[in-house]
């Protein structure tokens, strides 16, 4: 499904980010990617303070100087005059680096054209389920180098967080809820996953596994869909949660956006068809009693591709 929808030009941050799940009360590795955001955007910033700060402290020092000694400051009041000038010089100079510094955000992709994952990401911001968290946490894409596999842009998003009496009821239905949001919003859904709780001792699902979640203490609902806007594919994996250890019921939602530098910026050309609504295990009339998977096992990975061609675990874009 092909949706023409215009980008909106949108202020991101940097941050380091792969799937994050929806945990308790904002999970540790939400917050960890918020933190991470945060912390590349100031030390961007620090940068180019570092770089303005000398000249701007010269012309402080120069004013303090001159209004050194108040018999001097006293004396006349041209002196007075040229001290607030370099006041004022100083603020702005200040002020245009702070502004800089809010500006920058991931490093520029190697090779590709300034701007397009910014626009990309614009477009994944602008989507009306992201506007449920009113601080999702975004980065662009980005390439360090040609030698490394491009970074991609991605969104997260906790889309619903409630106390609960039956958790796992809770989050199943607020997941189809969001199911039925996302196709109406445009999204292709094609893969569904009830997964139940991970038996105490036993070991998580391994890194390649489609979906690689499992947690002791309620069951998880996945489901994943694309949506294709104007020749770009963005990956949508929403994850809802219930947890008996705490009583709550979460969601959250996870984009991410091809980097400008891979060979296509459609990751899904073979266009994976939709599930039949009512016909998973998350919309079905009865809850389910085992581990089950409706839909073709393919995910998009946080990497783009391996630069000396190594192929990607099955199931893996």
């Amino acid at each position: 499904m092909t949706t023409d929808i215009k980008p909106v030009q949108t202020t991101v941050t940097d941050a380091n980010c792969g799937f994050l799940p929806a945990a308790r009360a904002r999970s540790h590795r939400a917050r960890t990617h918020r933190a991470r955001s945060v912390l590349s955007r100031c030390s961007s910033g620090l940068a180019l303070l570092q770089v303005g700060f000398a000249p701007a402290a010269r012309l402080l020092a120069g004013w303090t100087r001159q209004r050194a000694g108040s018999a001097r400051a006293q004396a006349g009041v041209a002196r007075p005059l040229a001290g607030l000038a370099r006041l004022r010089a100083v603020a702005a100079v200040l002020t245009g680096l702070a502004v800089l510094g809010l500006a920058t955000g991931c490093p520029g992709p190697a090779g590709g054209p300034m701007g397009v994952d910014e626009q990309r990401l614009a477009a994944a911001m602008s989507e009306p389920v992201v506007a449920l968290d009113k601080q999702p946490s975004a980065r662009a894409g980005f390439q360090s180098s040609k030698q490394a596999p491009a970074k991609r842009g991605s969104v997260v998003a906790d889309l619903s967080d409630e106390v609960a009496q039956s958790p796992d009821v809770t989050a199943r239905n607020r997941t189809k809820e969001f199911m039925g949001r996302l196709r109406a919003e445009g999204w292709t859904v094609y893969l569904a996953a009830c997964i139940p709780p991970r038996p105490p001792g036993l070991s998580p699902p391994q890194a390649d596994a489609i979906p690689a979640v499992q947690f002791e203490d309620g069951w998880t609902f996945v489901a994943y869909g694309y949506k294709v806007i104007h020749g770009v594919s963005y990956f949508a994996s929403l994850e809802g949660r219930g947890s008996s250890g705490n009583n709550r019921a979460q969601v959250s939602l996870l984009l991410r956006i091809p980097q400008s530098t891979e060979p296509t910026p459609d990751l899904f050309a073979d266009r994976p068809p939709a599930l039949d609504t009512g016909a998973s295990c998350i919309e079905a009339t009865q809850p389910p009693a085992a581990r089950t998977i409706t839909g073709p096992a393919i995910e998009v990975d946080s990497d783009g591709p391996n630069p000396d061609g190594t192929p990607k675990p099955n199931g893996h874009r």
